[in-house]
């Protein structure tokens, strides 16, 4: 019985408020309950034991598991979750009084998306599609799953937050909701009270395995692409480009013309979008004229505002398009053609830098105490050889060895002129500066508070 379950402490209140005189009650879900069941499925696996998973146990019986699934055509398509059909050995879909085996058509490890197709033709009756992107926090919402195995089992709630990021995969933004989802519950639908589908249940947070009303769905809006994919070709091919980037939670610097002569200032603008902290050699986007530092604020005329959003539309945009990137860079907008190409096979979003060239026998140390940090010259940058306790480098997890490429998303030649940045910035109130560091397990801007000398 399966349902991803992360492990955390939570303190949970409830409550119900109605406005002066009005009588609170909950909504009918009985009609809804009677049109949805039939499009639901339960999953039952005998897994693969056989595989290495379970070389070490000592098995006398068949290894079973279970969880849910929906009909999305009339042709009998099932989605489920992929962990749901993991190392699985033979699938059996159960709806009603009615129990056929099934295949697996194909998955996707970055959705956790899995699609199956029964042994049987038959006129199957399918969900309706919501959008998930027009449900609001607060709406009441429907989940129907095969929890512990027990079999179809409805159960209600509202959905709690939106666009929660669990740190499960590279495109997290799942709908929360505080209906009960338990072991068996994954790979279930969620649907809106019109009765058309708009979540896959698919993780919980529990403390104790089962249901503490925390539950997550992926928005059915991320899966159609995906499964399409699946349908088509069996497998999911995204687009990619070659950036790594990160959301922009800082100011960032430029300039603008003020006064009647129009002189230039330096100015630092508060931002949204997506920075660039990595770029893949002869990729795409390097090809296109982008540079590390430049800020993504649009992607074929939409608005970034989340780094999962841009990251899935680049991968669902179709191999060989022209695209249209709007950047910012040094507070001026450009606007950049860029081809996309295939994502290759083993490839993440971000390539790993190089390692950093070694530092000469006998290093010659230089403090910046604004920064409370001491680096070493490096043909690249700074290398950082020592971080003061409790400064603010610290605490945002700089590291020694950590290679520091840019500041203020200016290079950095030397120690002289490193200095000469952070001095540039004392000047501005005693600004924030923005470091870009090369760390071994990732590229990434860190915005760092100024220290007294």
């Amino acid at each position: 019985m399966r349902t991803r379950t992360v492990i955390l402490g939570i303190l949970l209140s409830f409550y119900c408020v109605s406005a002066a005189n009005a009588q609170c009650s909950l909504p009918d879900f009985t009609v809804l309950a009677e049109k949805l069941m039939p499009t639901v499925v339960n999953i039952t696996i005998e897994l693969d034991t056989d595989s290495p998973e379970y070389e070490d146990e000592e098995l006398t019986a068949p290894k079973i598991s279970s969880g849910s699934g929906f009909i999305i055509s009339p042709n009998g398509y099932i989605v489920t979750n992929k962990h749901v059909v993991d190392n699985a050995k033979t699938i059996h879909i159960t709806t009603g009084s009615r129990t056929y085996k099934a295949d697996i058509i194909g998955i996707d490890n970055e959705t956790d998306i899995a699609l199956l197709i029964p042994h049987v033709k038959t006129e199957w009756k399918a969900v309706e599609f919501g959008d998930s992107d027009k449900i609001k926090v607060g709406e009441w919402i429907l989940a129907i799953g095969n929890p512990f195995g027990l079999g179809n089992t409805v159960t209600k709630g509202i959905v709690s937050a939106k666009s929660r990021d669990i740190e499960s995969g590279n495109y997290d933004s799942f709908i929360q909701t505080d209906a009960s989802i338990n072991r068996g519950n994954s790979g279930g639908p969620m649907f809106n009270m019109q009765g058309e589908l708009i979540g896959i249940n698919n993780a919980i947070f529990s403390t104790t395995g089962s249901s503490m009303g925390i539950g997550f769905a992926i928005p059915i809006n991320h899966v159609k692409w995906v499964v399409n994919e699946l349908k088509t070709k069996r497998k999911v091919e995204r687009g990619w480009v070659g950036i790594g980037i990160q959301s922009t939670t800082f100011k960032t610097p430029g300039k603008v013309a003020i006064g009647p002569n129009n002189e230039e200032r330096d100015v630092f603008f508060e931002e949204h979008g997506a920075i660039i902290s990595v770029l893949t050699d002869n990729a795409p986007a390097q090809k296109s004229g982008m540079e590390v530092g430049d800020i993504i604020i649009e992607y074929n005329d939409t608005r970034i505002d989340d780094t999962k959003n841009l990251s899935r539309m680049i991968a669902e945009t179709p191999i060989g398009g022209k695209t249209k990137f709007k950047i910012l860079r040094q507070g001026k907008e450009i606007v950049l053609d860029v081809i996309i190409e295939k994502m290759p096979e083993k490839t993440s979003s971000a390539a790993k830098p190089d390692a950093a060239p070694a530092v000469v026998e006998v290093p010659i140390y230089h403090e910046i105490s604004e920064l409370g940090i001491t680096v070493v010259e490096n043909p690249l940058g700074l290398i950082i050889a020592e971080i003061k306790p409790n400064s603010d480098a610290a605490n945002k997890g700089l590291k020694k060895d950590d290679l520091i490429t840019r500041i203020d998303n200016k290079t950095i030649f030397n120690v002289s002129n490193a200095k000469s940045y952070v001095n540039d910035a004392k000047l501005d109130n005693n600004r924030a500066v923005q470091l870009h560091i090369l760390s071994q397990d990732k590229n990434y801007f860190a915005t760092i508070e100024l220290g007294r000398e």
